[in-house]
């Protein structure tokens, strides 16, 4: 059985208000949707959820951009989650009640924040990996196992560092400083 409530009369609002509970949409039957259409597919269409202020919480436009805490979405190129806070816009990847992975915005900082004690950063291409940052700072490029704050590993007769200047002067070049930051004389 359908019920309907439908409206003739352009600019007419349908409000449905619940009191002294929760206000609940839900369908219990097994594979059935619960659907919410836009009358356009544009930007300035929006599916809005709202605090009682009537300020968005959540919105999806009618091209498919997503907000959380802001009523515009907004993105240089393409689309997808813009979330908005004055304190820290974040977003958490958890895959139990103990790990999780952050990735935030705080005065125009940005972070990607491991809060697994242990746990480390890995860069993937191609399926491979190429960079991990391990949990006590050390960072292996071609090696999944670093030794040391850098450490670089390389197979084959590839390249393995390249330092390279735009300056044109002739006479200028890369610059390469090693520096022993240490009280005791350098060992010759």
């Amino acid at each position: 059985e359908r019920s309907k409530i439908t409206s003739d009369t352009a600019g007419t609002t349908l409000e449905v208000a619940a009191t002294g509970g929760d206000f609940t949409i839900s369908n219990t039957d097994a594979d059935k949707n619960i659907i919410a259409k836009l009358g356009s597919a544009d930007a300035n269409t929006k599916f809005e959820v709202q605090d009682s202020a009537g300020n968005d919480l959540f919105l999806i436009t009618g091209v498919g951009l997503v907000g959380i805490g802001t009523d515009t979405p907004v993105f240089t190129s393409g689309g997808g989650l813009h979330i908005q806070n004055s304190t820290q816009a974040s977003v958490r990847l958890e895959d139990d009640s103990t790990e999780y992975f952050d990735i935030a915005m705080q005065a125009g900082n940005a972070y990607l924040i491991n809060r697994v004690s242990d746990g480390i950063m890995a860069f993937y291409t191609q399926g491979n990996e190429k960079m991990r940052l391990s949990h006590d700072g050390k960072l292996g490029i071609g090696e999944n196992a670093p030794d040391a704050p850098l450490h670089v590993k390389s197979a084959g007769n590839d390249t393995t560092i390249m330092l390279e200047s735009t300056d044109t002067d002739a006479n200028a070049g890369p610059v390469l400083e090693l520096y022993r930051n240490s009280a005791s004389p350098v060992n010759s």
